[in-house]
């Protein structure tokens, strides 16, 4: 049985002061998170996250039209 793919594949990350973006090309998933933070304890949590399922989303031409619009968005 094949593990997690989170597990399986080191991602390629990139953080900014609001997000943690991680992409696991291999799988096919982008995760978006907010940041990491720490307990009352002093554990290192990760922040609420989304996971987008690239593969999925690219059967659609109307995703993939919304994906280009994002990145016209942040590339301006």
């Amino acid at each position: 049985m094949a593990g997690k793919y989170w597990e399986d594949e080191e991602p390629i990350t990139a953080e900014t002061s609001a997000n943690v973006l991680k992409l696991y090309p291999a799988a096919g998933k982008l995760q978006v998170a907010r940041p990491m933070w720490k307990d009352k304890d002093g554990k290192t949590c990760n922040g609420k996250m989304v996971v987008l399922d690239l593969v999925a989303a690219g059967e659609s031409a109307e995703a993939r039209a919304l994906m280009r619009k994002v990145l016209e968005t942040i590339t301006k």
